[in-house]
C-alpha cells in the first residue's frame, strides 16, 4: 500500500479498531479521492510516521492536534483494546477542550460512527452513533464530507454531491529492449511503439534498473497490474541479465496477452547466438513490417475499455470486468489458471489485484461487475491470506448497489489440496455468491460458469 507525505495538519483522522478494518478502508479511500492525497490519516499509509518509539505519543498528536476532525469507528473492539483506547484518550481530552470553546463549528469536529456491536466506556447514550455497517458507501463518504463543512468550511470540499468517479489508468507493460531497439532515430524504436500506446488511452509501465526494489520483485508488480504485453526482438541478444528473457518469461506466468514484434528484414542465417536465433523463431511472434506492426497492434489492443459506472443511458459495448483476488502465496500459478478462464469467456475482460490493493479501493473509481476470490490451504488461517475482509468488502459493495439485478456477484475458489473447509473460509457470506472447487486440469468448474453468467446479468 504506497505511503503518504505526513503533511502539517491532516483534514480528516480515523481512529479504529484492527477488527473494523474491513469497513474503515474503503471510507477512507473513497474519502481521501475526494479530498485529495495525503489529507486523510489512515494508519497503514502512515507506518513511517508512526512506527518505533513514541508511536503512542505521535497517534494521540494526530488525534489531539493535526487534525481537522476526528472519525471514531465505535464498537466493542474499539472499546476493548490497548491502542483504540490510547488512541480515544487524545479524542476524549480534545472533546473537553472544544466544549469550552466557544466557537460554533468546533462542536462537529469529533464523528462518532458505529462500525460494529457493544459499548466503548465515556461515550453516553445520548451520542448519536450513525451505524455505517448497512448503509451505501458513497453515502457515508457524503456523511462524512458534510460533517466536515460544518467543522471547517474554509478547508473542507465542496457541498457532497454525486459525481462520477475519474476513470482509473488502464496499464500496458513495454518490455526494455536492447540498445539498438531503444534509438529513436532507426527504423524500428520503442519510443515509437510507446508514443503509440498512450496516443490511444494506455499507462504504459516498465521498471527500472535503478529501482530500489530488486528488477524482479519490480517486474511482477507491474505485470500483475497491466493488461498486456508488448516487446520488441532484434538481432542481438540482452547482453547482461538476459532482461528480454525474463520479462517475457514473466508475462507468459502471468498469463497476460502478449504482442511480441520481430521485423521481417532480420536475416535469421545471421543471428548469434544459436540460442537467440532459436527464440527469434517461436510461432508464437508478430513477424512483419514495422509499420503493419503498429496498424495490427492498435487494432487488436484497441484503447482500453474502463468498466461502466452510468448504465441508465444508451446501450452500453464495455465488456464486463472480473475482478480477482489471489489468496495464495503462489499467486502466478493459480492466476495463470483463473486469467485462461476469463480469457476463454467471450466478452469479459480481468484485472488482477495487486498485493496492496483491495476490492473496496478498485470499485471506487474502477467498479467491476464480478470479484473472483481464489484460495488455497494457506488461506484457511487467520493472517494475510484469509480471505475474510476481502468478503465482507464485497458484501458491503453489493448493498451499495440498489438496484439488486446489478449487484456484482461473487465467487470463492478453492484449489486443493486438502478438501476445503468452507464454514472457516466463508466467516461472512455476501448475497450472490457461487462457492466451487477446482480440480488439477484446465476444466472451468461449473459453479464459475454460473458466476460468469451472473456477471453478465450483473452488467446488464
Amino acid at each position: 500500500m504506497p505511503l503518504r507525505t505526513v503533511p502539517e495538519r491532516f483534514l480528516v483522522a480515523f481512529t479504529f479498531s484492527g477488527a473494523d478494518r474491513a469497513l474503515i478502508e474503503p471510507l477512507a479511500t473513497a474519502l481521501e479521492q475526494r479530498l485529495g492525497e495525503g489529507t486523510v490519516f489512515y494508519d497503514r499509509w502512515f507506518e513511517h510516521f508512526i512506527a518505533g518509539q513514541d508511536g503512542d505519543l505521535r497517534l494521540q498528536k494526530v488525534y489531539g492536534e493535526l487534525s481537522e476532525m476526528v472519525v471514531i469507528g465505535v464498537s466493542g473492539s474499539y472499546g476493548a483494546k490497548a491502542w483504540p483506547l490510547a488512541e480515544y484518550d487524545a479524542v476524549r481530552a480534545r472533546a473537553m477542550k472544544l466544549r469550552a470553546s466557544g466557537e460554533a463549528c468546533d462542536a462537529y469536529r469529533i464523528l462518532p460512527l458505529r462500525v460494529g456491536d457493544g459499548e466503548v466506556e465515556g461515550m453516553y447514550g445520548n451520542n448519536i452513533n450513525l451505524d455505517i455497517r448497512n448503509r451505501p458507501l458513497a453515502e457515508t463518504v457524503d456523511l462524512v464530507l458534510n460533517r466536515l463543512r460544518l467543522a471547517c468550511p474554509a478547508k473542507a470540499a465542496p457541498a457532497a454531491t454525486a459525481t462520477t468517479a475519474p476513470a482509473a489508468a488502464r496499464h500496458v507493460f513495454l518490455a526494455e529492449c536492447t540498445p539498438d531497439l531503444d534509438d529513436d532515430t532507426r527504423p524500428v524504436n520503442r519510443r515509437a511503439v510507446k508514443t503509440l500506446l498512450e496516443e490511444i488511452g494506455w499507462t504504459v509501465l516498465q521498471p527500472q534498473e535503478d529501482e530500489q526494489a530488486d528488477y524482479e520483485t519490480a517486474l511482477r508488480r507491474d505485470l500483475a497490474r497491466s493488461e498486456a504485453y508488448v516487446q520488441l526482438l532484434g538481432p542481438y541478444p540482452w547482453k547482461r541479465g538476459n532482461f528480454d528473457r525474463l520479462q517475457f518469461e514473466g508475462a507468459l506466468a502471468a498469463g497476460l496477452p502478449r504482442f511480441v514484434f520481430r521485423s521481417d528484414q532480420i536475416d535469421l542465417s545471421q543471428v548469434q547466438p544459436d540460442a537467440h536465433r532459436e527464440w527469434l523463431k517461436r510461432p508464437d511472434l508478430i513477424v512483419s513490417a514495422f509499420d503493419d506492426f503498429l496498424v495490427s497492434l492498435k487494432k487488436q489492443l484497441g484503447p482500453p475499455k474502463a468498466a461502466a459506472v452510468d448504465r441508465g443511458g444508451d446501450e452500453d459495448e464495455t465488456p464486463p470486468m472480473v475482478r480477482v483476488d489471489i489468496r495464495s502465496a503462489n499467486r502466478d500459478a493459480l492466476w495463470e489458471r483463473v486469467f485462461q478462464w476469463i480469457y476463454l469467456e467471450q466478452g469479459m475482460v480481468s484485472d488482477l489485484l495487486a498485493p496492496d490493493e483491495s476490492f473496496a479501493s478498485k470499485q471506487v473509481s474502477d467498479p467491476c461487475q464480478g470479484f473472483l476470490i481464489v484460495c488455497d490451504a494457506q488461506a484457511m488461517e487467520e493472517g494475510p491470506q484469509s480471505p475474510r475482509e476481502a468478503m465482507v468488502q464485497c458484501r458491503q459493495i453489493q448493498i451499495g448497489v440498489k438496484d439488486a439485478t446489478r449487484r456484482p456477484p461473487v465467487a470463492l475458489v478453492y484449489w486443493p489440496p486438502p478438501e476445503p473447509s468452507w464454514a472457516r473460509l466463508l466467516k461472512t457470506m455476501p448475497p450472490k455468491l457461487h462457492r466451487a472447487q477446482a480440480g488439477n486440469g484446465e476444466k472451468v468448474p461449473p459453479e464459475v460458469t454460473q458466476f460468469f453468467d451472473d456477471v453478465r446479468r450483473a452488467a446488464g
